[in-house]
């Protein structure tokens, strides 16, 4: 999935992971029969993955390559262990409400992630993403080759950069 984020953009996978889930909520109230649990927790499963990911690279994108390491590692840390504490969460409310009720419990947290999203988006805060992750440098003595992708163009170009004085131009 780090390749569609890649491919396509952090926000658009973001939407897919939030639609996929919406499905699995959709699926699983739709029934309590074997395949509906199937179902559910098979889309569930492909949107953690989605949004995961997607999340992960914006943390990445945010910080520099000294931060990114403690950073990530501080997400992974306390991601967990919300997820622990939610299991916990989960079991307590599928015994004293069902499946059901589990499901429609999920609803504000889906609302609230959407809402980020959202707000992402519309205040720009990710317009520059995909430039930051797809520019890759290479240094060669004196000259320096630089491999990047606009957020408006569709495939990256090459331009050869001369380095002056200790500054590029």
């Amino acid at each position: 999935t780090g390749y569609l984020a890649d491919r396509w953009g952090v926000m658009p996978v973001f939407y897919g992971g939030l639609s996929i889930f919406a499905g699995s909520l959709i699926v699983g109230l739709w029934g309590t029969q074997f395949w509906n649990f199937l179902c559910a927790l098979l889309f569930l499963g492909i949107a953690w993955n989605l949004l995961s990911v997607g999340s992960t690279k914006l943390l990445l994108a945010s910080h520099t390559d000294a931060e990114a390491a403690t950073a990530q590692a501080f997400f992974e840390f306390w991601s967990f262990v919300a997820n622990g504490g939610a299991s916990f969460v989960a079991g307590y409310t599928m015994h004293i409400g069902g499946w059901h009720q589990l499901l429609w419990a999920t609803v504000p947290g889906a609302g609230l992630a959407l809402l980020a999203v959202l707000a992402l988006t519309s205040r720009g805060g990710v317009r520059n993403y995909r430039e930051a992750v797809s520019t890759v440098h290479y240094h060669e003595g004196y000259n320096s080759i630089a491999v990047e992708q606009t957020a408006e163009e569709d495939t990256p170009r090459e331009a050869t950069v001369k380095e002056e004085g200790g500054r590029q131009t």
